[in-house]
């Protein structure tokens, strides 16, 4: 092959490595829409209202927060606020979550999609709310969104216009814990807990796992790297 075939071929190789991902893309979700809920199975909130609760869920996939959790349900009294599609598809009555301080969720094991739809218990103000996503000790993307109940009393009261926001993320490589933040330490619920499952569920080491992208990069380097040794030695010969 000629010398300077290979040697393109070994610069592209390198460009292509350089310029290639290191981790696995992180997407995320606005609302709980057909392919979200289809994708997704739910968690289940076991208990009565009032119960406070450190886990949910059961079989091969469990939710442990480091915070202790109250039961309480869309329009209980809890949170007789929440919102509507599209922006949720909780209903009346359906089970919800509610800690006073920004919680850690880690789960039994990496999944590879994980949300769950938040509302703040002030009815007055905006809150301002970030959900960071984790694999092992690695940030891998976060999502920040503004809690708006002001549309409640705009025209009387409609518990339907509430801020209550879908928070979802999905994640190849794995999913195994979320924390949640408040800007001003806010209390908060949390309902339609769901997750996925599929791709490596690997935790990965300093973020950095190569992609198909990067492995054919690097054969691609290896390849014209090769042939102008084995060029040289020939030459040598």
């Amino acid at each position: 092959m000629n010398k300077n075939i290979l040697l393109g071929i070994g610069i592209f190789g390198v460009l292509a490595c350089l310029s290639a991902p290191a981790t696995a893309q992180f997407t995320t979700y606005d609302n709980p829409n057909a392919n979200w809920l289809r994708s997704t199975s739910g968690v289940r909130i076991a208990g009565n209202e009032t119960d406070s609760v450190r886990s949910i869920g059961g079989g091969a996939f469990r939710v442990n927060f480091d915070n202790d959790g109250t039961i309480g349900n869309v329009g209980g009294d809890w949170q007789p606020v929440w919102s509507s599609a599209p922006y949720s598809a909780l209903n009346q009555g359906d089970a919800t979550l509610y800690w006073a301080d920004a919680t850690n969720f880690t789960f039994s094991s990496a999944v590879t999609s994980f949300g769950f739809e938040l509302q703040t218990v002030d009815l007055m103000d905006t809150h301002d709310i970030m959900v960071q996503f984790y694999n092992g000790s690695t940030l891998i993307g976060s999502i920040n969104r503004t809690i708006d109940n002001s549309g409640v009393m705009a025209n009387g009261w409609d518990t339907t216009l509430g801020g209550a926001r879908l928070f979802a993320g999905s994640y190849d490589q794995g999913i195994t814990s979320v924390r949640v933040l408040s800007g001003d330490d806010y209390g908060f619920s949390a309902g339609g807990f769901r997750y996925g499952l599929g791709g490596n569920n690997s935790i990965t080491s300093n973020g950095a796992v190569p992609e198909p992208g990067e492995w054919a990069a690097m054969a691609m380097m290896v390849t014209g790297l090769g042939g102008l040794v084995v060029r040289a030695r020939r030459r040598r010969a």
